[in-house]
């Protein structure tokens, strides 16, 4: 193994290490809206952005 296949396969799993981290925060954030808008009943952009900045 060279120097340029060791730098490949290290640029990979970051690479791959960094697309995981990435997939986790969108699916955490999505079952958190997901819920908000499910336990206030709410059905439009405008009430979903009023409710909350009521919350802050």
């Amino acid at each position: 193994m060279d120097i340029n296949m060791t730098t490949e396969i290290v640029i990979g799993i970051i690479l791959i290490s960094a697309a995981l981290a990435l997939l986790l925060a969108v699916l955490f954030w999505s079952r958190f809206i997901i819920r908000f808008i499910q336990k206030h009943d709410l059905h439009s952009p405008r009430e979903i952005l009023k409710k909350l900045h009521e919350r802050r």
